[in-house]
């Protein structure tokens, strides 16, 4: 930018370089519908990977915990019956579920 030009740009903010915002108001309608989609599936990929994050950790606190009293030495078929009780998710349903498939082979 040579001296007049930036003694210009002072005087008039018009002839500054065009912001972000600007560029986007000031063209077509198709343009800006696209914009638009583009930022709503932004957003809604975030929040996507931010409900993801979450689950991943439940499930890691949940196998940890499961961890615990599978190695804590307690009789299996214990377990097995106290957690055939409730609703299980990752590695407690997998251990209900081989266990009872076990029992059936056995029987």
């Amino acid at each position: 930018m040579n001296p007049d030009d930036a003694a210009l740009a002072i005087a008039d903010p018009s002839f500054a370089a065009p912001s972000v915002l600007g560029l986007v108001f000031d063209a077509p309608l198709a343009v800006q519908l696209v914009i638009a989609v583009l930022l709503i599936a932004f957003v809604w990929s975030l929040v996507v990977i931010v409900q993801k994050l979450f689950q991943f950790a439940k499930a890691r606190k949940e196998a940890d915990k499961f961890e615990q009293v599978f190695w804590s030495g307690q009789a299996l078929d214990e377990l097995y019956q106290a957690l055939s009780q409730r609703r299980n998710e990752g590695m407690a349903s997998l251990f209900v579920t081989a266990m009872r498939e076990w029992k059936r082979s056995t029987e």
